[in-house]
């Protein structure tokens, strides 16, 4: 298997198109389109076109891998079994082997993500599609695969277990601040936005009481973007962009 994307880059903070998705079922914050079908085991989904069927990965994979740096693909012509490896991704959290939950032949890969793995980060449902598999009708049989309203209480239970936590962006930063007083935090932030680019986003957890008040009034003062604020388990979840 060719390994496609360098597992020692950083990826871009990058939103996910929410809006693009046009309809989507939203579990635990992680988003699924109403557009396609869901295996819940493997988190994959799947797209249905006559003969084919495109598969990628959910956004809540994405998450859970902290961002995927790496992935590699089998080639076009590989034979599979439901349940074989189609490849695997990789982040700085989280290995997974993507196993397809139908037989058929990997008619192709998305060899965009050879130059550019955080396509799968970023529109996971879209560019970020990793096969085309040549499938016949017989192969859906016995399988599993779910509209997302239907498999709500099953992707709800599979995120809870894992852990998995989704934001409105990826963060190139993260700030694990529990004990430390909001000033504090708002002074190693500017310092960290000093030393990096427009665009750049930063994650803070914070158990401070004021954490909701100050960042809303550092992001008046300073112009950069407070992208959400999230309060879970007593911490506070912050998410900024460099302006």
């Amino acid at each position: 298997m060719a390994v496609m994307g360098r597992g020692g880059n950083t990826a871009q903070a990058s939103l996910i198109p929410a809006v693009a998705l046009k309809v989507a079922v939203i579990v635990r914050d992680c988003h699924f389109p109403d557009d396609r079908l869901y295996h819940v085991d493997s988190l994959t989904w799947l797209i249905r076109d006559s003969r084919t069927a495109t598969l990628g990965v959910t956004s809540s994979l994405c998450w859970l891998a902290g961002g995927i740096r790496t992935i590699s693909l089998k080639p076009a012509g590989t034979k599979l079994l439901a349940g074989q490896s189609v490849g695997s991704i990789e982040g700085p959290r989280h290995f997974d082997v993507v196993r397809t939950p139908l037989p058929g032949t990997i008619l192709e890969q998305n060899v965009r993500l050879s130059a550019a793995p955080e396509l799968a980060n970023r529109d996971p449902y879209g560019e970020g599609w990793l096969i085309r598999l040549g499938v016949n009708e017989l192969a859906y049989e016995g399988v599993e695969l779910l509209e997302p309203e239907k498999a709500k209480i099953k992707l709800d239970e599979k995120i809870r277990l894992m852990g998995i936590r989704c934001y409105s962006a990826f963060p190139d930063v993260e700030m694990y601040e529990i004990g430390a007083e909001c000033s504090s935090v708002i002074t190693k932030l500017n310092q960290t936005l000093r030393e990096r680019k427009p665009g750049t986003v930063v994650l803070i957890v914070s158990d401070e009481p004021s954490t909701n008040v100050e960042m809303v009034r550092w992001s008046k003062e300073t112009g950069n973007r407070l992208l959400e604020i999230k309060q879970r388990d007593g911490l506070f979840h912050v998410l900024v962009e460099k302006s």
